[in-house]
């Protein structure tokens, strides 16, 4: 059985490491550019930072610029999500974001 979203009693909580069937919201971006580039649940225990720097080094660096090929626009926050559902780490979720209220009011 699934912990309650926040219970965390009896599980050891690493940074950044998420265990099988923990459902991930991916943001990108900065301020009012931010938002959702990917919703997905974990196949596996993901090590995010791990997965992260091994997809980095995967695609190296540009040999003109010396920069990560994984930072330019090409291959940002967008394409990792895209590794992570292609490598079987991830699978994708089909979710809806529902606006139900503000200002203290509840409505659709």
């Amino acid at each position: 059985m699934m912990p309650n979203a926040g219970d965390t009693e009896g599980i050891e909580m690493k940074p950044n490491v998420y265990p099988k069937a923990t459902i991930l919201l991916m943001e990108e971006g900065e301020y009012s550019d931010r938002g959702s580039c990917g919703e997905l649940v974990t196949l596996c225990e993901l090590d995010l930072r791990a997965e992260i720097e091994a997809w980095r080094l995967s695609l190296g660096k540009d040999e003109d610029s010396g920069c990560w090929v994984a930072d330019d626009w090409d291959h940002g926050p967008s394409a990792f999500v895209a590794h992570l559902v292609a490598t079987q780490k991830c699978a994708p979720l089909k979710c809806q974001t529902v606006h139900i209220g503000s200002y203290g009011r509840v409505e659709l």
